[in-house]
């Protein structure tokens, strides 16, 4: 692995300030990453811009998107991010496109600073990361393409290193998995992902305990096969929210209490016509959601307890 820093370079002496921008929207973006940021009090937005690949900040305050302009930025980095109490910042993974280098970014204060461990995950596996908030640290599990080649893996970052894990137990071989982290019973959450390069999502629940992946066998478990889907914690309702589409292109909403599904009858729902990423936004009590709609501008969706309601 060959680390390499992207940041735009500053005179000697100068002290890189960071900037905002607002605008009417976000730019059609081919990625997106979600994650709240306690230290602004906001909802943090990594995306990669259509066309020209761009990595693009932006802040969600509850109402509207303000774009960021930090001194120091990911350049052509699409990945994921998740909250690292351990170093209180939010932590980047990710590769540059289309997955040659793999790197580790820092967001704190404003601003994007590159991190160099020693390990860094493998940069052909997609990863999905989420805060594991009782242990302190970041996991992340991902998949290959040729999944019977190269199986899952899980691995965790402690705020300094990235370091596989080897559960004894773990969710079978699959892409694109659906990370959340649950307060209510103190565990990361997996749904689904695309299983031994099914072009489908699976419908099965996994949960970390800090040292292995649990399957949970749940009542109300929406259908299998699902082509899309997406979760994120409701801290309203403590509650894990399920926004998928089925290969019939039927959008359903599903909730989780801890102990079973059930099924939502909202009057209004996203399109999820490509691909859709939550966070829970602390400071204004509200599920939110971004689904990127193709090439147009993301729209921004909040879930209120019984309905989505669009924002943006």
């Amino acid at each position: 692995m060959v680390a390499a820093c992207s940041g735009a370079p500053t005179l000697p002496g100068a002290t890189p300030t960071p900037s905002s921008s607002s605008a009417a929207g976000l730019p059609a973006l081919l990625s997106a990453s979600l994650v709240y940021d306690p230290g602004s009090r906001q909802v943090l937005l990594l995306g990669t811009t259509q066309g020209d690949y761009r990595s693009t900040s932006w802040r969600w305050d509850g109402k509207t998107w303000t774009e960021q302009r930090p001194a120091t930025s990911p350049a052509g980095l699409r990945g994921e991010l998740a909250y690292d109490r351990a170093t209180s910042s939010i932590v980047l993974y990710g590769t540059t496109y289309p997955g040659v280098e793999p790197q580790t970014w820092e967001w704190k204060d404003g601003t994007w600073s590159q991190r160099h461990p020693a390990t860094m995950p493998p940069a052909e596996y997609q990863f999905q990361l989420a805060g594991d908030e009782a242990a302190g640290t970041v996991i992340a599990f991902g998949g290959c393409c040729a999944q019977t080649t190269l199986p899952s893996q899980t691995w965790r970052w402690d705020g300094t290193d990235w370091q596989q894990l080897h559960p004894t137990a773990a969710p079978s071989d699959r892409v694109n998995v659906n990370l959340a982290w649950d307060p209510a019973i103190q565990q990361v959450v997996l749904f689904g992902g695309n299983v031994n390069g099914s072009g489908n999502q699976a419908s099965d629940v996994w949960t970390w305990d800090g040292a292995k992946w649990m399957r949970q066998y749940l009542p109300g478990l929406p259908p299998g096969e699902l082509a899309t889907a997406a979760i994120g914690y409701d801290g309203a309702h403590k509650t894990m929210v399920l926004l998928a589409r089925s290969g019939k292109f039927e959008v359903g909403t599903w909730t989780w209490n801890g102990a079973a599904w059930t099924t939502q009858h909202p009057s209004a729902v996203p399109s999820t016509r490509v691909t859709y990423s939550m966070a829970w936004d602390d400071a204004a009590r509200q599920l939110v959601l971004v689904d990127i709609v193709g090439l147009s501008s993301p729209e921004t969706w909040i879930w209120n307890g019984t309905n989505w309601e669009r924002k943006a």
